[in-house]
């Protein structure tokens, strides 16, 4: 019936203005009422496919709720301007459906090649990926075209498209709340628990006489990928005594043997804000999991969060482009970019990749970014005490520094056999001697407001090394000699500064912090963890190949 409906409005039109009987006319304007609409299912399921298959187990739900808008008056801008070119004629559905899924192409290619290679384990040629795009245009093109010249061709298969458009529609959302509804009833409940038993057991015995009697403001300042001072100087052949010279002028003590306790950033970062090695997160999540959403809480209300708060401190979060650490819903004044990573990642799935300038305009996006995340933290405006977490993914390439702040073309290493190439490694190194000379303002603009002096700790979450190594079960040698080197300075008390040890990890920082304001916290031996990015939680300890000199 539908399509006979159809069909008939398209004769009607071809044969003249003959009067449709009052029945006919009914059932069109019915059908038109339900159909009129379906170009929209097609705006808004690219946004939806795309985050229940690359984001919803890293990314948290809210980073999703503005590219769908955004999605959504984009189909909704185009359904509107067809219907004006067409006069309102059914077909103008159809036109805007075409337009809508050409743009949306690549986005579609780009998830089938990677479902094949991470479900099937099949890589798929660049070529093929080609000669498919161009497959969906054309044959996008002759639906459009044929919608505005010759409808009675293709009206018939507006109900089919309308009715698997609703059916995907449908399934997207019900996988979506599915992930998000065992997140929020099974995961989350469990993490929240293991952050109350870390919290109680911190809490339990308070020391009456602590060495900090004060409420000092606290900062943790993390820069991504910032190596310590033996890789810089081994493997990109830069000397960074000065900055080093420069934190000690300012009461820092610098860890000069600090390793990081984790390779992946996520892990690293949830380990020392919850005081903890993670030990809990195998059992947890699973250790075939690749289902990160289970450190979301762990970044976001983090144990050393809450004990802060709970002494009164206001928590600052300043965010990265990275989710979760974007922002917190939890901080009283929370900082967070324009653009996030899935944001960036699916605009650069679009046809807007076409355009000569998008890799510019996104490595502008990140530049301004990380510049207010530096205003951001010389500001840092709420009441003392305050506690300031501030994650800068810098000197993390993309490379969009030089070493005087101006901007450059955005750079990604071409790393091969672990190895850095020339040009990247230059380009490491202009970045990391930015982010030097700006974070010393910062500091130099916190001690200059700060009524107290303040408690300050620096460190990069990992240090550098091909990200293709970390995909495998057993990397090559010399990830464990570079990627756990950290930079990791401390500026606090001097009567407890003699307890900064050289070889102090992150895991240990607010154990030995808080532990100084009188809560029960005996430190951790400082190890170092592997995993990799596609099973985070088949951790095992690789202390000694860390540690190992040849």
């Amino acid at each position: 019936m539908r399509e006979e409906a159809l069909l008939s409005e398209g004769s009607t039109r071809a044969e003249g203005p003959s009067q449709p009987c009052p029945a006919a006319t009914g059932e069109r304007q019915r059908l038109a009422g339900g159909l009129a609409l379906y170009p929209l299912y097609y705006a808004v399921l690219p946004v939806l496919i795309s985050f229940n298959v690359r984001a919803a187990n890293s990314v948290p739900l809210y980073n999703l709720l503005l590219p769908f808008a955004v999605c959504l008056l984009l189909g909704l801008s185009v359904l509107v301007v067809s219907r004006i070119l067409l006069r309102g004629r059914q077909e103008s559905a159809l036109l805007a459906f075409s337009i809508i899924n050409a743009f949306y192409a690549i986005t579609y290619l780009l998830i089938a090649f990677e479902f094949a290679l991470t479900v099937f384990h099949i890589g798929l040629a660049a070529h093929l990926a080609q000669y498919a795009l161009l497959a969906l245009w054309l044959g996008l093109l002759l639906t459009g075209v044929a919608a505005v010249l010759k409808p009675v061709l293709v009206l018939p298969v507006v109900p089919t498209l309308a009715s698997s458009g609703r059916f995907l529609l449908v399934l997207q959302i019900l996988v979506l709340l599915y992930h998000e509804g065992s997140y929020q009833l099974l995961v989350r409940p469990a993490v929240q628990a293991r952050q109350a038993q870390i919290r109680q057991q911190a809490c339990c015995r308070l020391n009456s006489t602590p060495a900090i009697t004060g409420s000092p403001d606290i900062y943790y300042i993390i820069l991504d990928e910032m190596a310590g001072a033996s890789v810089l100087s081994r493997v990109f052949g830069y000397d960074n005594s000065s900055f080093r010279s420069q934190l000690a002028k300012r009461g820092f003590v610098v860890a000069s043997s600090s390793r990081s306790n984790f390779p992946l950033t996520r892990l690293s970062i949830s380990s020392s804000l919850n005081l903890s090695n993670l030990e809990f997160l195998p059992d947890l999540a699973g250790r075939g999991s690749e289902d990160y959403s289970v450190t979301n809480d762990l970044l976001q209300n983090s144990v050393v969060a809450r004990i802060l708060s709970e002494r009164g401190y206001s928590y600052v979060h300043i965010g990265s482009e990275m989710p979760p650490t974007d922002y917190s819903p939890f901080a009283k004044v929370s900082f967070h970019p324009d653009l996030d990573e899935f944001a960036i990642r699916f605009i650069e799935s679009t046809s807007l990749s076409f355009l000569p300038d998008l890799s510019q305009r996104l490595a502008d996006s990140r530049r301004r970014t990380r510049l207010a995340s530096l205003r951001a933290l010389s500001e840092s405006g709420a009441a003392s005490p305050r506690f300031v977490f501030c994650h800068m993914l810098s000197p993390h390439e993309p490379f969009i520094f030089n070493h005087d702040g101006s901007g450059r073309t955005a750079m990604m290493p071409l790393r091969r056999d672990g190895l850095w190439d020339e040009a990247a490694r230059r380009a490491y190194v202009e970045q990391v001697r930015f982010m030097e000379a700006r974070i010393l303002i910062c500091i130099d603009d916190i001690l200059r407001q700060s009524k107290e002096r303040p408690i300050i700790i620096l460190q990069g979450d990992h240090g550098t090394y091909a990200e293709d190594e970390l995909a495998r079960e057993n990397p090559r040698e010399a990830l464990f000699q570079e990627r756990y080197d950290i930079l990791n300075a401390y500026l606090v008390p001097e009567r407890i500064k003699p307890s900064i040890y050289s070889s102090i990890s992150p895991v240990n920082s607010f154990r030995l912090i808080f532990s100084q304001f009188g809560y029960d916290l005996p430190l951790l031996p400082d190890r170092c963890f592997y995993s990799t990015y596609g099973r985070p939680f088949k951790i095992r300890d690789v202390t000694e190949r860390v540690l190992r000199r040849d």
